[in-house]
């Protein structure tokens, strides 16, 4: 089996994985055609995964940022919540993969990156959190493929504010501080914490 026949596996893996956790979602599948990635990772794309009834709010994963190399067989795709659907949101998401493309910029959990731009328009929010993505049932938050382990990690839109107290805090500190005062991280205009 040639690289691009088990690349391909691997993202009919992770896609099936998001589907699980979906399971009755409408699912679309988007690239973002301009910048670096893609040139540095050619079949990356973001799943844009609908509303439902039960529980609001778009979802968008990206599939191929696992193709990054592994750490001790270790990967990671990113996972981004949104009151809207915006193609900003998979701009954002392959700007984050393409950044953790380069080894320079690995992605991190509680790293916090500036995006150079609101989140979406009408929101404070100009940086985005790395964390756990806690709305997950536990074992949801990864799958294995062929001994690889890809880990999802959760892309949470902050403010200026908050992302300065989060670099001198630490990036679990915040995301604390957001769970103890019951911040609703997907609402679009929510005031800054700090």
């Amino acid at each position: 089996m040639s690289w691009r026949e088990d690349d391909a596996r691997i993202d009919r893996a992770v896609e099936g994985h998001l589907s699980v956790i979906w399971p009755w979602r409408k699912v679309q599948s988007k690239q973002w055609t301009r910048g670096r990635n893609t040139v540095e990772i050619p079949d990356f794309r973001v799943l844009e995964v609908h509303p439902s009834a039960q529980d609001g709010g778009w979802v968008y994963a990206s599939v191929g940022a696992w193709r990054t190399e592994a750490d001790a067989g270790r990967s990671q795709e990113f996972i981004l919540l949104s009151p809207e659907q915006s193609d900003a949101n998979v701009e954002l998401l392959a700007m984050v993969a393409s950044a953790h493309n380069d080894a320079r910029y690995r992605i991190r959990e509680n790293a916090i990156i500036d995006i150079g731009r609101p989140w979406l328009s009408g929101s404070l929010c100009d940086h985005i959190l790395v964390v756990e993505p806690y709305f997950l049932d536990e074992g949801q938050d990864q799958v294995q493929v062929d001994g690889l382990e890809i880990s999802y990690l959760w892309l949470v839109p902050v403010t200026p504010a908050e992302a300065e107290f989060g670099r001198q805090m630490g990036g679990h500190v915040l995301f604390h501080e957001f769970a103890d005062a019951g911040v609703d991280l997907v609402e679009l205009d929510r005031p800054s914490l700090r």
